[in-house]
């Protein structure tokens, strides 16, 4: 019965110090894409060795698995969130910077390619 608690916990706590790690690398000033490199290396490591240790289909990596998600979909959650308004912001932008003569001919390129796809889509 303990070994089934002990090892995700383990599993969970090295997890953790993986984080611990991509935090000091953020204090020493390591740019963002060697971070986000790093961490994604560490993580396939990370999962090839636990696949190599307990398997695929382990109870103990579903369990584990349950826990380290939380991480991850809420960084890409955090991401969503940064996207729309960004996209938004980045359209809005091209809009108000365009000349009037510009922004005539893009609104027309707009509404037929939106009307030529309608069409197609129905």
């Amino acid at each position: 019965m303990t070994e089934g608690i002990i090892a995700p916990i383990i599993i969970i706590l090295i997890m953790i110090l993986l984080l611990a790690g991509l935090r000091w690398m953020q204090n020493k000033h390591y740019s963002f894409t060697v971070r986000v490199l790093s961490a994604l290396v560490g993580g396939i490591v990370f999962g090839a060795i636990l696949q190599l240790i307990f398997g695929l289909d382990s109870e103990v990596i579903v369990k584990s698995n349950n826990w380290i998600s939380i991480v991850g979909n809420g960084y890409v959650r955090l991401l969503n969130m940064i996207v729309i308004p960004l996209v938004f912001v980045a359209i809005s932008t091209a809009i108000i910077n365009q000349k009037a003569e510009d922004l005539k001919k893009s609104a027309i390129t707009i509404l037929s390619v939106l009307l030529i796809t309608t069409a197609i889509a129905a």
